[in-house]
C-alpha cells in the first residue's frame, strides 16, 4: 500500500510539471501575443523593428562605427563639422574629434623678425581674413612656421606655440638654414596634419598675398575624378635645371639632390609663393601627422635638398593626382611689406570702387610710365584684327590709373592698351565690345582678357600693360 501511494504522489507531480510548462507555452503563444504584439512582430517584421529603444541608445555607437565603415571617413567628417556648425554635436562626438576642423588650413613660411611679425598682422587683416566682398562659405585658419635659430625666436619655447610673436606663430623641429628650407616644410605639414582635420591647405610665404576667394572658386571647379591635386603655378618637367657648384648658381646650388637622384632636371613642382593642395597630399607630406617613431611611426622626408619647392615637387611625383593651375585664374603678389601695398591689393580682393583704387595706384615718372604689378609701357598689342576694340571693354578714362583700376577690377581683364592722345566727345561708362566694327571709335583705354599672342608692333601710339599678379 505504502509503494501504490508513493508512486501515485510522483504521478500527480509529473502531472503538475508537464502541466505547469504547457500552461506558460500557452500564455507565451496566446496572451502575450494579444496584450503586447510582441511574438506577432517578431514573426511579421525584420529583428530591427522589436527591438527597445534602450537598447538601441545603448548600442548606437556601433551604428556610427559602421557608418564610418560603410560611407567613408570623409562622409563622417563632414557630418561632424555639420553638427559643429549647427551647434548639435554632443560631448561623446565632440571628445571623438579631439583636432579642430577647418575647411582650408593655410601654411605660411616666417620668420619671428619685426618685419615678418607686421606682415602677419597685415596679412590677418587682409586676405587671410573673410570680410566684406572677399568673402565664402569655407572656414579657414593659418599656422605661421618657425624654425628654430629664426630671426626673433629667442624668446619661444622650442615647441608650440609663440605667443609672444602671434597666436597663430609655431616653433618646429627644424633649423634655421635657407639652404635647407625643406626642414621648414617638412615640419610644417606634419604640424598640420598632427593638430587639424581639414579638407584643403594652402601653403604661402609670409610675404605673399594669395587671392583665397578666388582659389576657393577654382576649388569647386575641379571635377570629381580629381580627387586628389595641387593647384598653383606649376613648372613643367625638364623646366628647370639642377644645379651642383656651377660658378654663378648662387642659392640654387643643389648637389646633394644631383647625388641621391641622379637628376639633371626638377619634377613638375610648383613655385612656393602660394599654392594649395587637397588634404589627402597635405596629409602625405605630412606623414599623417604620425610621430617618426614607435610603433605607428612614419619614415621622414629628406631635409638635406636645398630648393624646397622642388623637393617637395619630387615627394609627390609619384601619386596619383591633378596638376591643376591657378595661373591667370588667381591673383598672387610677391615680396609685400608695407601697410600701403596691402591695403591696395585689399581693395582689389574687397572689389572696392574705382575712384578709390586710383588714390592708390602710382605711376612712376614718365616717360616711363610704370605702374607696380603690370608689365610695360610695351610698343606692342595683344594680336587681333586692327579694326576690333579691347574683348573686355572699350573705354574713355581720365587716365592711365583709372585704366589700370579697371583692369584690376574686372574678373577678365588680363591686360589694357592706353593711349594719352586718344581722345572722345564724352567720358563714357565701360563699354562691352567684343564684336567691334571698323566704324567704332577706340577710347583711350582698351581691357582684354588675353596677355597673347603680340603682334610685336603697337597700333598707333596705344602702350601694352600686362597683368603679372594674375
Amino acid at each position: 500500500m505504502a509503494l501504490c501511494d508513493r508512486n501515485g504522489a510522483l504521478g500527480s507531480a509529473r502531472f503538475f510539471v508537464i502541466g505547469a510548462f504547457i500552461a506558460i507555452v500557452m500564455w507565451q503563444m496566446v496572451v502575450l501575443p494579444q496584450h503586447f504584439g510582441f511574438l506577432s512582430s517578431v514573426l511579421r517584421e525584420k529583428p530591427e523593428h522589436h527591438l527597445l529603444e534602450q537598447w538601441k541608445a545603448k548600442h548606437q555607437h556601433e551604428k556610427i562605427a559602421r557608418m564610418h565603415a560603410e560611407q567613408g571617413r570623409h562622409k563622417a567628417e563632414q557630418a561632424v563639422h555639420s553638427a559643429r556648425s549647427e551647434g548639435n554635436l554632443s560631448k561623446n562626438a565632440q571628445t571623438m574629434a579631439a583636432k579642430p576642423y577647418y575647411d582650408i588650413v593655410a601654411l605660411i613660411f616666417s620668420t619671428g623678425s619685426a618685419k615678418d611679425m607686421k606682415r602677419m598682422q597685415l596679412a590677418e587683416k587682409t586676405w587671410l581674413t573673410w570680410h566684406g566682398a572677399y568673402m565664402t562659405n569655407l572656414t579657414m585658419t593659418w599656422v605661421y612656421a618657425l624654425c628654430q635659430g629664426d630671426p626673433g625666436t629667442s624668446n619661444c619655447s622650442s615647441s608650440g606655440v609663440c605667443s609672444s610673436i602671434n597666436d597663430h606663430a609655431v616653433m618646429l623641429p627644424c633649423p634655421a638654414d635657407y639652404a635647407r628650407l625643406i626642414g621648414k616644410g617638412v615640419a610644417g605639414y606634419r604640424y598640420v596634419a598632427e593638430h587639424y582635420d581639414f579638407r584643403y591647405v594652402i601653403k604661402a610665404d609670409v610675404d605673399s598675398i594669395l587671392d583665397a576667394k578666388c582659389t576657393v572658386k577654382r576649388i569647386q571647379q575641379i571635377p570629381k575624378s580629381c580627387t586628389s591635386w595641387g593647384l598653383g603655378l606649376w613648372r613643367a618637367a625638364r623646366d628647370s635645371k639642377v644645379f651642383e657648384n656651377e660658378p654663378g648658381a648662387g642659392k640654387y646650388k643643389n648637389p646633394v639632390y644631383k647625388k641621391d637622384t641622379g637628376s639633371d632636371y626638377y619634377p613638375p613642382y610648383m613655385t612656393g609663393w602660394a599654392m594649395a593642395w587637397s588634404g589627402d597630399v597635405a596629409r602625405f607630406l605630412g606623414m599623417g601627422g604620425l610621430p617618426a617613431d614607435g610603433l605607428h611611426s612614419m619614415p621622414k622626408w629628406r631635409d638635406t635638398w636645398t630648393i624646397e619647392d622642388a623637393a617637395i615637387g619630387t615627394f609627390i611625383a609619384g601619386l596619383n593626382l591633378c596638376r591643376l593651375s591657378l595661373r591667370s585664374e588667381c591673383s598672387i603678389w610677391t615680396d609685400m611689406t608695407t601697410h600701403n601695398e596691402y591695403h591696395k591689393r585689399d581693395l582689389i580682393l574687397t572689389n572696392a570702387s574705382e575712384d578709390e583704387l586710383v588714390n592708390v595706384i602710382h605711376v612712376k615718372v614718365l616717360p616711363k610710365g610704370e605702374i607696380e604689378d603690370f608689365e610695360g609701357p610695351l610698343k606692342d598689342r595683344i594680336s587681333r584684327p586692327r579694326n576690333q576694340h579691347g574683348d573686355v571693354a572699350n573705354v574713355q578714362v581720365e587716365s592711365i590709373k583709372h585704366c589700370a583700376a579697371k583692369c584690376y577690377l574686372h574678373p577678365f581683364c588680363r591686360a589694357f592698351e592706353f593711349s594719352r592722345n586718344a581722345t572722345a566727345k564724352d567720358k563714357e561708362r565701360i563699354e562691352f565690345s567684343p564684336n567691334a566694327t571698323a566704324g567704332d571709335k577706340e577710347r583711350n583705354c582698351q581691357l582684354l582678357s588675353r596677355k597673347g599672342p603680340r603682334d610685336n608692333k603697337a597700333f598707333k601710339n596705344f602702350k601694352l600693360y600686362i597683368r603679372k599678379d594674375i
